[in-house]
């Protein structure tokens, strides 16, 4: 697979990791991915241990991991999914209002963000698309909701990759403005990444104890249904 773009740098260090994963999800040895690749058993160990290699030799390894229905670019390859997922999250609580701008440089312009339940209870659900659709959605989002003053969010997630994928187990407590949460809100985030960009984003939390605690801030209406973007 070629570069999308011409590579800035002669030579980039690898994700070892993945391209680890990728080999093995091939059932290849390192023996025998040299062989497919032309390369020799130490170039392949050279990648996995996230040595640089040069950007050419990156798109070959791309191209040799890659099949029809599981295409490998070489972005995926020196990109770092967990780090990005990591940075998102930091972005949330570290610049509410301005996280977006903090992350734009790994978004796809065409990326697409899911949260469960229903919009007009809570109004962020959804799902939102693009840069500019996922900015609306934390517009309205950081309009009810708010960080904890000196919060740290690192020991309430953990993160688990895959491939292109990485799943994060967290412990969340944004809550209402002005009625801070007495106990966190489980939530489950996947992340997909393609040529080292945010395609999919989605966040999966039980909508109704988070219905629950906009009706007891008193954002909900008699009916249940949100009664503003800002909670007047």
């Amino acid at each position: 697979m070629p570069w999308q773009e011409k590579p800035l740098q002669k030579s980039y260090a690898c994700n070892g990791g993945l391209v680890s994963f990728l080999r093995q999800k091939r059932g290849w040895t390192q023996r025998e991915f040299a062989k497919q690749s032309g390369y020799s058993e130490r170039l392949v160990s050279k990648a996995e241990a996230s040595q640089p290699i040069s950007a050419s030799t990156v798109a070959d390894l791309a191209d040799t991991l890659s099949t029809g229905d599981d295409p490998v670019h070489p972005e995926d390859l020196v990109s770092d999914p967990v780090a990005m997922a990591k940075a998102y999250i930091a972005a949330e609580y570290e610049y509410p209002g301005s996280n977006v701008d903090r992350i734009r440089h790994f978004l796809d312009e065409n990326m697409v963000m899911r949260m469960n339940g229903d919009p007009q209870v809570i109004p962020f659900a959804g799902e939102h698309h693009g840069i500019d659709g996922l900015q609306r959605a934390y517009a309205i989002f950081f309009s009810i909701i708010e960080v904890p003053p000196n919060h740290d969010w690192r020991p309430w997630y953990k993160f688990a990759s895959q491939g292109n994928e990485v799943i994060v187990w967290g412990q969340n407590w944004m809550g209402p403005i002005g009625h801070p949460l007495t106990k966190p809100m489980q939530l489950v985030h996947r992340f997909v990444f393609r040529r080292g960009k945010l395609v999919i984003k989605e966040v999966l939390f039980d909508a109704a104890e988070g219905a629950e605690y906009l009706r007891q801030a008193g954002m909900l209406d008699e009916a249940g249904k949100i009664l503003s973007a800002s909670g007047s």
